[in-house]
């Protein structure tokens, strides 16, 4: 006999075409027959959820996917299992076909609870609903932490692997600053990352590719994604820590926008409760009239400006901040 407490993971295809989302209606002779889902199965033992998505969607549609995003795993309890349900928001590269299902049809996100849905994925859906907040969401934006990608101004004085290095420092101060955020927290990356990295991209509640021709595309691209506040951050600023965050959030109730100004002249964090385009259209980036660009387009709006912080581009900043640290262990250990 089976326990009653296994554990089983299984990931779903969230399939959406424009303002509509695929929804697949169970086969009477299976279990829960005839309830309405979102399409997917069991993650094999030693298969990637990655894979597994697109291994399930395939048998079950004959439907090749991208994956867009990952949603927050949701955890339903039955009375003899419990489901790990790991979605995964995606656009379908084929038309899906009900081959192991007795009918797809495409609804409306609002029509979904009119169906007969099985039960967690009815919950995940109510879950959803009451995750809504106005406490603010805090973004990542991280390239995958692959040599040579990576830190790239470095790499003339350090050579590749050692500016990989620095990035997995840069990644643990940033993971170290997430730990203590209480509030949802989504990662924006370039692309999915290599095997072994699952202890950070785990931490979010989301994951998400970045999308843009520009840094300014990307980031607008990101704003839109959300209806509440935000918070924006790279993987650049060592120096960022929950003070800061805090600051911010706190910011954000009396102003429109808060920036954090790098020393180089750009910003190491923007926050807003409500993002507009021209914040990041026709933009230098990447020089030092970012930040008083930025600015420029913000008059009229109250702005909270955190303090000046250095961020990491260059081999000098990387061996300031390393010396910084060591100056504030030997202050520590002489207290």
């Amino acid at each position: 006999m089976e326990s009653r407490n296994r554990v089983i993971r299984v990931v779903c295809a969230i399939l959406m075409r424009g303002a509509k989302v695929l929804l697949a209606q169970r086969a009477s002779t299976k279990a829960q027959g005839d309830l309405w889902e979102f399409p997917g199965g069991k993650v094999g033992e030693g298969e990637s959820d990655y894979a597994a998505i697109h291994r399930e969607i395939a048998e079950e549609l004959h439907c090749r996917i991208k994956v867009v995003a990952r949603k927050p795993t949701y955890v339903h309890h039955y009375a003899d299992k419990t489901i790990q349900l790991i979605p995964f928001l995606c656009a379908p590269i084929d038309e899906p076909q009900a081959v192991e299902h007795q009918a797809l049809v495409w609804s409306n996100w609002e029509a979904c609870q009119d169906y007969a849905l099985a039960a967690a994925d009815r919950a995940m859906l109510a879950s959803w609903e009451e995750q809504q907040t106005s406490a603010p969401s805090l973004l990542l934006f991280a390239k995958a932490p692959i040599e040579a990608e990576v830190k790239t101004r470095l790499i003339p004085q350090y050579g590749a692997p050692k500016a990989l290095a620095v990035y997995h420092a840069l990644l643990q101060a940033s993971q170290h600053l997430l730990q203590g955020w209480p509030y949802p927290k989504d990662l924006w990356t370039n692309q999915f990352w290599p095997h072994g990295h699952e202890a950070f991209t785990d931490a979010f509640d989301e994951l998400h590719l970045q999308q843009g021709v520009d840094l300014g595309a990307k980031m607008w691209h990101a704003a839109q994604a959300y209806s509440g506040p935000c918070i924006l951050i790279g993987a650049d600023c060592p120096y960022l820590n929950a003070q800061h965050l805090e600051e911010t959030r706190q910011a954000l109730q009396s102003h429109d926008v808060v920036l954090g100004p790098a020393a180089d002249g750009g910003y190491t964090l923007i926050a807003w409760n409500e993002a507009k385009k021209a914040w990041f259209e026709d933009v230098a980036w990447s020089t030092d009239q970012v930040l008083a660009q930025t600015l420029e387009k913000m008059q009229g709006l109250k702005v909270h400006l955190l303090e000046r912080l250095a961020d990491i581009d260059e081999p000098s900043d990387w061996e300031n901040y390393v010396q910084n640290r060591l100056i504030a262990h030997q202050t520590r250990k002489q207290d």
